[in-house]
């Protein structure tokens, strides 16, 4: 584990995804986001199952385990472009615009007066949403 750490990849490595070595441990909505042999940055890092990371390629975001991603050169700056938060920050958008919009609904057909919990789904956007724009944010002080 301690080995695991010390290979830990920074918020903004420019990485190139590999092959899918661990699709079967990945829910269905999961690997619909995964691409192969494609270029991005590292956005998220998650450990509670073992080490994995979000990779920003192409306007989706997909989940991988460190031996289906290598690092591009020496990583690459780890600052993202403003064309590179604006195209996250837009998909993230959109992303929880829709999980409302299919909340509000299965709470009206439900017969739910709008009091209700959101989805696990929707917290999850806006908890990346807000990871993105402390990035962003931290990035910009360093300037």
């Amino acid at each position: 584990m301690e080995e695991e750490l010390a290979k830990r990849l920074k918020i903004g490595t420019r990485v190139q995804t590999l092959s899918a070595l661990h699709d079967k441990d990945y829910m269905p909505e999961a690997r619909a986001d995964r691409r192969w042999g494609v270029r991005g940055r590292v956005t998220g890092i998650h450990d509670s199952h073992g080490l994995c990371y979000d990779v920003l390629h192409g306007g989706t975001t997909g989940t991988y385990d460190p031996d289906e991603i290598k690092v591009l050169g020496d990583g690459g700056s780890q600052t993202f472009t403003d064309a590179e938060i604006i195209e996250e920050v837009l998909r993230l958008g959109r992303a929880c615009l829709e999980m409302d919009k299919a909340d509000a609904q299965n709470r009206s057909r439900l017969g739910d007066s709008g009091v209700g919990e959101k989805t696990d789904e929707v917290i999850r956007l806006k908890n990346r949403i807000t990871q993105v724009a402390r990035v962003v944010a931290s990035e910009r002080k360093e300037k």
